[in-house]
């Protein structure tokens, strides 16, 4: 989750929200009610008041609230002050609707953050059916005219010879997970080369289902068919939808946006690795600190590395259509190793026993003769500003015990393990001799705090989590 956020940070900035209009304000108390009486469908926004998306989304979602006014209710919870409603949110802002008054399992709108979108897919929702059917050409063709019209969503075709089939239900199923997504149309067996028999289509694309039928496998093949083969990457909705696919990432970094050359190489080696991968574009230039992120130099343009969860991999080689497939095809293999982001190691790591560890040597203190305290800070954080006093001066008390390293690491400029438990800044972490566990603290950040810890850990007993 923190390595989500923390793309997220690069890609947006922070602002400050709020709720008026003819939308409903939806708290804790309310929210059961709400839900209830809205027996048919409700619209809610969970939203944070620092979030610069939330912020910018609101005057749209106002706007689509006075269209829908009398027909659906929308509604908005601020998070921060509605902590039991915050597992709904999945990022800033989240639009989840809600179904025939069931609060659980609702639908999440993943569409762009606009007005025009929005109110578009309420109204599908609230007016159209999960599958729409078609008996002959002329009505499908209808269909998909208007599907197009609608921002050219994928369009599921399907066609069997009984409404109680099992292949049929599990097109039904997958209809009503992705309602309001695609349209799914069922057509007569007479519009189709045999049954059961299922396809995509998406702008010009057609694409055949060939898997066996079961509710999973069709999700998965209409979800990778709304895809691009390669896509332009943009903060917010854009980066959720694929963050929520689940499939490793591949960042193509261009100069500017009409490097059509690079991006067409791209193209043909990523539709090799379709349903494995995603691929997007990025400007490389406006969103220069991503490629930091990633392990690639800022300015080389074009630049490849792709992203699996907090495990990055920047690519070094021969901008080509062989090459680059050949590393991505290792990749998949589980031949390459991570990038990891490093800083120069300094000269003189250890300034009055308090060593600086970098990504290229912060691993190799773990799991040796010698215990280890870690402090992962970000330069930015007010709160490790506030702590690294205290720290360096347990590191100054320890500087002569042969038997613990007291070390600092910037976390925004060196990858760390993800064993190392880093979910926030700062995090401090202990290591037992000869152990690779990170035993974590959270306690009072204070000399005393530390020390205590250091004490308690190093006597073989487990550090117990402590009130700040």
């Amino acid at each position: 989750m923190l390595h989500r956020l923390r793309v997220l940070a690069l890609l947006v900035l922070l602002s400050a929200v709020g709720c008026t209009g003819t939308i409903a304000v939806v708290t804790s108390d309310t929210f059961p009610s709400l839900v209830a009486q809205n027996s048919k469908i409700l619209v809610v926004n969970f939203y944070a008041p620092w979030c610069a998306l939330s912020k910018k989304f609101q005057p749209e979602y106002e706007l689509a609230a006075q269209e829908l006014q009398g027909q659906v209710t929308l509604g908005a919870v601020d998070v921060s002050a509605e902590e039991s409603l915050e597992h709904y949110a999945n990022g800033y802002p989240t639009v989840r609707i809600f179904l025939n008054g069931k609060a659980d399992s609702p639908l999440e709108y993943k569409g762009g953050l606009t007005a025009e979108e929005l109110i578009k897919f309420v109204k599908r929702l609230a007016y159209e059916e999960p599958v729409l059917k078609a008996e002959t050409q002329q009505q499908l063709d209808s269909i998909i005219s208007a599907a197009k019209q609608n921002g050219s969503p994928t369009i599921a075709v399907g066609a069997f010879e009984a409404s109680e089939t099992s292949e049929r239900l599990a097109f039904t199923h997958a209809a009503n997970r992705l309602r309001g997504l695609h349209y799914f149309v069922a057509v007569v067996p007479s519009l189709a080369p045999k049954t059961p028999y299922l396809y995509t289509i998406k702008d010009s694309t057609i694409t055949e289902f060939t898997e066996e039928f079961s509710d999973s496998n069709v999700i998965k093949f209409v979800t990778d068919s709304s895809f691009p083969t390669l896509g332009e990457m943009q903060p917010g909705a854009v980066f959720e939808t694929y963050v929520s696919r689940g499939l490793p990432l591949v960042w193509l970094f261009i100069d500017g946006t009409s490097d059509e050359t690079a991006k067409a190489t791209m193209a043909t080696v990523a539709e090799s690795f379709k349903g494995k991968l995603s691929a997007v574009w990025i400007d490389g230039a406006r969103y220069s600190p991503m490629m930091e992120q990633l392990g690639l130099r800022q300015g080389a343009y074009p630049a490849v590395a792709v992203e699996d969860g907090p495990k990055h991999y920047a690519y070094s080689g021969k901008f080509a259509e062989p090459a680059l497939t050949a590393w991505l095809q290792s990749y998949i293999d589980g031949k390459l190793a991570p990038t990891i982001r490093s800083e120069p190691a300094p000269a003189q790591p250890v300034h009055k026993g308090l060593t600086t560890a970098v990504g290229s040597t912060v691993q190799k203190l773990i799991g040796g003769s010698k215990s280890v305290l870690l402090l992962m800070y970000a330069p930015w954080c007010s709160h490790c500003q506030a702590i690294i006093p205290a720290y360096k001066e347990v590191a100054k008390e320890h500087a002569s015990d042969t038997s613990v390293t007291v070390a600092m690491i910037d976390a925004t400029a060196n990858d760390v393990p993800e064993s190392f438990n880093l979910d926030g800044y700062p995090t401090i972490v202990f290591f037992g001799a000869g152990s690779t566990v990170a035993n974590k603290y959270s306690g009072e950040r204070s000399l005393e705090g530390l020390t205590a810890f250091i004490k308690r850990s190093r006597g073989g007993q487990e550090a117990e989590d402590e009130e700040l």
